[in-house]
Order: structure tokens, then C-alpha cells, then sequence
């Protein structure tokens, strides 16, 4: 089953949506079936398909639990789920409370039911997308800044931050602590590059304390000194009073020690 497959879980077997084949011909989607709950979660599970679809009509109670399974794993929660339910209300609202991100009523135009599905992923990418702590765009938003950047005639500069011992940091103190700097970086190398360069301003979370930022060419100067100066400015009170006043800090390595030094 390839990667962008859709999974319809439809328990009566019924012929699917007119409109769902419609959207998934226009999307290029294949789509796979599961009667039953356990084989939609193996196939949520084995591919993390591009979109669960609930057919929700016939037998309400069997869609919308399996509805709810799907949303309550961690793994399988961020895929996103729409619930084909009956027209009137309480249908409409039981599959909100499954936790469908998207419930599409029959009778419902198809123009406007195809432009509700494309919405769906539109809010799943831009979701998902994000660094979750940060909410910053993550490596598949950074590739596709570096792409668009290259097909362009502007000179760019591509910027890599990071943190020196961040580990150390989290073992000195925990990761609550180190997540409070990530997050301290992250509105740093944002703000400053957004307000000095705007638009023209990319910033980018890799992951952990690595990040990205891109700017025009001749910003690079004035933005990575501007960041430069507010963090040695604002790290320090990052640290215990004692470790301040002591300037340093030792951590334990894998074959020994060492001190890091603010």
C-alpha cells in the first residue's frame, strides 16, 4: 500500500460517497478498504495513510468507534479523518464528538463538499508540518523554502543554529529547562529575522536545538549579530545563580567529564 493511499472504513460495505471518488480521482489517491476496525487500524498503523474517510451512514455506532480508535493513538491521531454521516444534526454532531476532523452530511453540494475535503489536508499539512513545541516550519516546509528559494534570480543565505552542550544543559538541569531555551531561541531567531528582514525572513526548526533560517544576502550581517548579542544578553539568566557567579558548570560524559562553559 503506498504512502499516500487513502483507507475508506465503510462496515456494510456499501457503495462509497459519489463525491469521495470523485476528490480522490482529482487528487490522484488510491484508495484501500477496511471492513472492520482492526483492519483499519493495521492500515493506519503499517502506512500512516493521507486521509481516513468514515462512512458513517448505515451503521453509525461501528464507524464512529472506529473513528475514535483511530484518533486515540498518538501514532495514527494526526491523520486526518472525515465522517460521512446522515443529514440531520445529531449524526452531524456524533461525528464531531468521534473525532472527525471533517463530517460531510449527504445532500451536502458536492462543489462544496470536495472544497471542505481540500481544506482537511491544507489544516492536516499545516499541522503537522510544525515543530510541535516551537511551531515552526519543520524539514519538509525548510526543503520546500530551499526549493522555491533556488527556482528563483535572488541571492539567499541558508543559516544554521544551534545550542553548544545542550545536553549537558539538560542533564544539569531537565528537560523542562532545555525546552524553555529551544523555546527562548526559537522566538529569538524568529523575531529578529522577521522584524529585520520581514517577509524576505525564513525560520525553520529542525528539531531538538537545531535550526534554520534563510535570509537575503545582504541581511546576514546585521540579523546573525542582532541574534548574536540578544542571546548572550538573555542565557545567562538560563542558569542557576550559582552557576552564573560560578561561570561554568561540569557535566558528566560518556569517558569522563568535562566543563561547559556558558
Amino acid at each position: 500500500m503506498p504512502l499516500t493511499t487513502a483507507v475508506l472504513f465503510a462496515p456494510d460495505a456499501q457503495p462509497m460517497p459519489s463525491v469521495l471518488r470523485t476528490w480522490l480521482d482529482a487528487q490522484g489517491l488510491p484508495l484501500a478498504v477496511a471492513e472492520s476496525a482492526e483492519d483499519l487500524m493495521a492500515a493506519a498503523m503499517r502506512t500512516r495513510p493521507r486521509l481516513v474517510a468514515i462512512d458513517a451512514r448505515t451503521h453509525p455506532v461501528a464507524a464512529l468507534k472506529a473513528c475514535g480508535r483511530i484518533k486515540a493513538d498518538s501514532y495514527t491521531g494526526i491523520i486526518p479523518c472525515v465522517v460521512f454521516s446522515r443529514a440531520d444534526d445529531s449524526a452531524f454532531a456524533a461525528g464531531f464528538d468521534a473525532g472527525g476532523d471533517e463530517v460531510i452530511r449527504e445532500g451536502l453540494s458536492s462543489n462544496e463538499a470536495m472544497q471542505r475535503l481540500d481544506v482537511l489536508l491544507r489544516r492536516s499539512d499545516r499541522d503537522t508540518y510544525v515543530h510541535p513545541s516551537t511551531r515552526l516550519p519543520g524539514t519538509n516546509e525548510i526543503e520546500a523554502e530551499i526549493a522555491r528559494r533556488l527556482q528563483s534570480s535572488d541571492l539567499f543565505a541558508v543559516c544554521y543554529a544551534d545550542l553548544d552542550h545542550f545536553k549537558e544543559f539538560n542533564d544539569r538541569y531537565s528537560y523542562y529547562d532545555g525546552d524553555r531555551v529551544i523555546r527562548l531561541l526559537s522566538m529569538m531567531l524568529h523575531d529578529v529575522a522577521k522584524g529585520l528582514s520581514g517577509e524576505r525572513a525564513f525560520v525553520g526548526h529542525i528539531g531538538g536545538d537545531d535550526f534554520i533560517f534563510i535570509l537575503p544576502v545582504h541581511d546576514i550581517t546585521e540579523v546573525c549579530g542582532e541574534i548574536v548579542s540578544i542571546f548572550d544578553n538573555l542565557i545567562p539568566y538560563q542558569y542557576s545563580e550559582q552557576d552564573r557567579r560560578a561561570g561554568y558548570f561540569s557535566a558528566r560524559i560518556v569517558a569522563g567529564s568535562c566543563t561547559a562553559y556558558r
